[in-house]
C-alpha cells in the first residue's frame, strides 16, 4: 500500500503553516514506517492533484478554522464535511481543499482512501513562529499522525 502525509500551507503565515512544519518535523524522525511519502505541498491549490495522484492512502494535514480551541485537531475523511470556505485575502492557497479533492475524485486520479488532519489555528497572519498553543501539541500532532498511517 503506498501512503503519503501531505502538509498543506504557508510557514510565513504562522499557524497556516502547520502542515509544512509537521512535514519537516516527521522528515527528522528516525522511527517513520518504511513506505510512507512526506510531501509538503506548501500553498499547493490545485498541484495536489498530481501530488496524490498513484498513492492508495494519502494524509492531508491543514490548518483550518472549525471553530475549536486554538491547536485542537480533528482527522476526518473529505466527504464527512461541506465546506465553508470564503475567501480572506490572508492564505496563499485560498483554492478550496475540499473541492480539489472531489475534482481529483471525478478525474479518476484520488486515493481510494483520503484524510484530513485539521488543526485550529489561533494566529494567521505574517510570521514564521507557530503559536505556543500549537507548539505545545507538536509531539501530539506527530504521534496522531504515526497513529494514522500505521506507525508506531
Amino acid at each position: 500500500m503506498r501512503t503519503a502525509v501531505v502538509g498543506v500551507g504557508n510557514l510565513m503565515m504562522k499557524d497556516d503553516g502547520i502542515g509544512p512544519f509537521l512535514i519537516s518535523k516527521l522528515k527528522e524522525l528516525e522511527s517513520l514506517p518504511s513506505g510512507i511519502d512526506l510531501i509538503d505541498e506548501g500553498v499547493g491549490g490545485m498541484r495536489i492533484i498530481h501530488d496524490i495522484e498513484g498513492y492508495d492512502k494519502v494524509l492531508i494535514i491543514d490548518s483550518t478554522d472549525f471553530g475549536g480551541e486554538p491547536g485542537d485537531h480533528r482527522i476526518f475523511k473529505p466527504e464527512e464535511v461541506e465546506t465553508v470556505k470564503q475567501i480572506s485575502g490572508r492564505s496563499l492557497h485560498e483554492m478550496d481543499l475540499i473541492k480539489t479533492l472531489e475534482l481529483a475524485r471525478v478525474m479518476g486520479t484520488a486515493p481510494s482512501e483520503i484524510w484530513i488532519m485539521a488543526v485550529q489555528p489561533r494566529a494567521v497572519d505574517m510570521g514564521d513562529v507557530l503559536s505556543e498553543e500549537l507548539r505545545s501539541r507538536l509531539d501530539e500532532y506527530i504521534r496522531k499522525v504515526l497513529e494514522h498511517v500505521g506507525g508506531p
